[in-house]
């Protein structure tokens, strides 16, 4: 993903695989900082594990692994990094426009609430849940409680 997202030579949306599995990544510094591309390869590994990893507020006890890191890849892969190139990348569209993004409020925080959001809404509501019970199901009687209303379902595969 890092020479998706920070190619210095590619084209106006998206890098290209020049540094695929950081082969070019070196102690040189990246274009326009005075960071080592392999220390800040690093640092913007953690920034798109963390873009990746938020939107599972909106997923939490409702999902298993398998579908998790699916999920993580094809959004690192195909939101993250486009967006991410477009913002910090030296060639990104919005970069040559004169876009300035310190904190990674586009890469980061508004990608991440848009992947929360997609998450939920493929997921879908709580099955069984407390709070999704009707106010006539004799389960939600606070004098009748049992281990399974702790429980939080699976709902994806």
């Amino acid at each position: 993903g890092y020479s998706l997202a920070f190619a210095t030579d590619g084209g106006p949306f998206i890098g290209n695989f020049s540094a695929a599995a950081l082969t070019a990544v070196s102690n040189q510094p990246y274009p326009g900082t005075v960071v080592s591309t392999d220390v800040f390869s690093i640092f913007q590994c953690m920034f798109s594990a963390l873009t990746a990893a938020l939107p599972f507020g909106s997923a939490a006890d409702r999902t298993r692994i398998l579908p998790s890191i699916i999920f993580l890849f094809v959004w690192t892969t195909f939101v993250y990094d486009p967006i991410a190139y477009w913002v910090w990348a030296p060639n990104g569209w919005l970069k040559k426009l004169g876009y300035l993004d310190f904190a990674g409020g586009c890469p980061v925080e508004v990608n991440s609430g848009f992947a929360g959001l997609s998450l939920a809404w493929y997921m879908g509501p709580r099955i069984n849940h407390k709070s999704t019970k009707k106010d006539d199901d004799p389960e939600k009687d606070s004098t009748h409680h049992t281990e399974s209303d702790d429980i939080k379902p699976h709902n994806t595969g």
